[in-house]
């Protein structure tokens, strides 16, 4: 698509589209997918192009947005108002917590102290067949802790070699992502390859779906990654897990980054 100055006018578009014109947080993702730009070669056919572009043309022409926001200000410090301050801190979180929440990340896998029977090394070995990444919402939501709580009984009663990676664990990198904050992302990728890597793990497992998607997109492929779904499924096909009937009624809801990300429906089921 090309893009005219002498054609484009600030009442070509709504309020709401100037604001979300404004809201790219210039992250790149999208010309990293883009199938024009993998044809060609040519990052101009993007869509963060694209918005640049619109950026310069509105630029000149404050005059109308002053009218529409019914303010003096400029257009920079009105649309100012509209990026959320939460983005500075999940940047502070994760460069002095290395999760989102800014907890102790040594406090990841404390959850675990709560089990009936906890073990004495908290399920976090030297080596280890399988990893089991939890993730930070459920390492640190008491309501979400309750998924790895019941994930690591049935890996041992499976008897899955299996290992958590506690403090170890960083954040996935789907907060950074999704704020923009791709400079981050490398560094946190590279750490949790790297501690997969000193366990001699030949699998990672992931009840988080984001999780798993990250890993599925954007890590590179060093160990065989599945879902927890995925995983019990074959679990129960060789006959490892024991089972009983339970007489209850459950409705399934698929998880987006499960479902339509990984396009992962028929295991949960």
């Amino acid at each position: 698509m090309c893009i005219r100055e002498d054609t484009v006018a600030n009442q070509d578009y709504t309020v709401n589209q100037l604001i979300q014109i404004e809201a790219c947080t210039n992250c790149q993702l999208c010309a990293d997918v883009c199938p024009a730009v993998t044809a060609s070669g040519e990052g101009e056919l993007s869509a963060l192009y694209r918005i640049k572009g619109l950026k310069e043309i509105l630029k000149g022409r404050i005059g109308l947005l002053r009218k529409i926001f019914r303010k003096r200000a400029s257009v920079e410090e009105q649309l100012t108002n509209f990026s959320p301050t939460v983005l500075d801190m999940i940047r502070e979180n994760l460069a002095e917590s290395r999760n989102v929440f800014g907890e102790d990340n040594g406090e990841r896998c404390e959850w675990v102290e709560d089990l009936d029977e906890a073990p004495e090394d908290g399920y976090i070995k030297d080596k280890a067949e399988v990893v089991y990444f939890i993730g930070c919402v459920a390492s640190y939501f008491p309501l979400a802790q309750k998924i790895p709580m019941a994930l690591v009984k049935v890996l041992e009663a499976s008897s899955v070699d299996f290992t958590l990676l506690g403090g170890d664990e960083w954040c996935c990198g789907f907060p950074m992502l999704g704020a923009g904050l791709k400079d981050m992302f490398d560094e946190f990728m590279r750490h949790n390859l790297e501690v997969v890597r000193d366990k001699c793990a030949e699998k990672v497992i992931f009840a988080c779906p984001s999780c798993f998607q990250m890993w599925r997109e954007y890590y590179p492929r060093e160990v065989e990654i599945i879902h927890a779904t995925q995983f019990l499924m074959q679990l129960v096909q060789e006959g490892k897990v024991p089972l009983k009937r339970l007489d209850i009624t459950v409705t399934y809801h698929d998880p987006c980054d499960l479902g339509r990300g990984a396009r992962v429906f028929e295991e949960p089921r």
